[in-house]
């Protein structure tokens, strides 16, 4: 690999990827040692591959990769450059002569004055630097990379599943679900649909949310005249329980309540944690739509109809306790699995 920067070029050859690997997952992934901030990926010859920045106690350490055959389940390789992050990544102009792949990327000297921006070479894919989400092309069209980070474990950050590029007839970019993702679904959970009758209806059984899950389902969107508005009941080590729900225009809400489901309050608009409580996509969704929830820890993403409004960090891990609330009958079809993770 070589490093062209605004300083001294040095070079370093990556063969540092047959060493020993391991198996690491969290939402969806996290380094089997230490931290790591940032994340790209790039998929070539049916594999995927994940830089991301390692980190300790809040200093950058160095460049690590981890690869996947299904873009869900990752193998971490370590850290294989020191003193850079990770970087967006291209093939070259001359890829079919060089074969070689760039990268943009920031090293970095601690103690010192902190940043440098640079561009790196390499003909096997292990290098680079990246923030905030990253797009790359794959098998199944643009999809886009990012990572989440975990409020209630003292700011771990994970990668997080990774999400399509959509953009529809409007010429308007949407995130949405990536079918990949069903690689997540492991054990299937049989849940019935409780009455839904005044407070929240709870599933049985309860989830294991060390290993995650996925809960899908119709929801009927409501009348404006609607008293009870239709959604997903979370529960959490927080005062009070998580809850998203459904407004008659087709945006979707996210707040707490209190745990017999009333006095709606609004999440708080946090630019790192989640995004607007309130979220219209104006999207004309008919009667019906599917929703979709996957639960990690503390972390959640909220999709309808495969469309991306939600992704939040609460301040506490989740319980596994998970319900519905809304008018009879205004959810139904509950499908449920345990992630297929470590």
């Amino acid at each position: 690999m070589r490093l062209c920067s605004l300083v001294p070029v040095c070079a370093m050859t990556l063969g540092l990827i047959a060493s020993t690997s391991l198996t690491v997952s969290a939402m969806t992934f996290k380094p089997a040692e230490g931290r790591m901030w940032d994340v790209c990926v790039f998929h070539h010859d049916g594999t995927y591959h994940l830089g991301y920045t390692a980190n300790s106690q809040g200093v950058p350490t160095g460049f690590g990769v981890a690869t996947s055959s299904d873009g869900v389940h990752w193998k971490d390789r370590g850290i294989v450059r020191k003193e850079t992050g990770s970087g967006f990544i291209w093939k070259s102009p001359d890829f079919q002569q060089d074969g070689k792949f760039q990268y943009n990327t920031v090293v970095f000297s601690y103690p010192g004055p902190g940043q440098r921006i640079g561009f790196l070479e390499s003909s096997d894919l292990f290098d680079g630097d990246a923030h905030f989400a990253r797009f790359f092309s794959s098998p199944d069209g643009m999809l886009v990379v990012h990572f989440s980070l975990a409020k209630e474990q003292d700011t771990l950050c994970y990668m997080a599943p990774m999400k399509r590029a959509v953009v529809d007839q409007e010429g308007i970019l949407r995130l949405a679900y990536w079918k990949g993702n069903d690689k997540l679904k492991g054990e299937a959970v049989a849940v019935k649909t409780p009455l839904l009758d005044g407070p929240p209806a709870l599933l049985e059984p309860r989830f294991d949310v060390e290993r995650g899950f996925i809960l899908e389902g119709t929801i009927r969107l409501p009348d404006k005249e609607s008293a009870q508005l239709p959604g997903v009941y979370l529960e959490s080590g927080e005062q009070r329980p998580t809850l998203v729900r459904m407004l008659p225009n087709g945006a979707s809400q996210i707040g707490t309540v209190k745990p017999d489901g009333s006095d709606f309050q609004p999440r708080a608009a946090e630019a790192v944690w989640g995004g607007l409580a309130e979220i219209d996509r104006q999207i004309s969704f008919g009667p019906t739509a599917r929703f979709r929830i996957l639960v990690r820890h503390g972390m959640l993403e909220f999709y309808l109809d495969d469309v991306l409004f939600h992704i939040r960090s609460l301040t506490q891990p989740a319980t596994g306790k998970i319900g519905i609330v809304g008018a009879p009958g205004s959810i139904s079809d509950l499908q449920a699995w345990q992630m297929d993770l470590p």
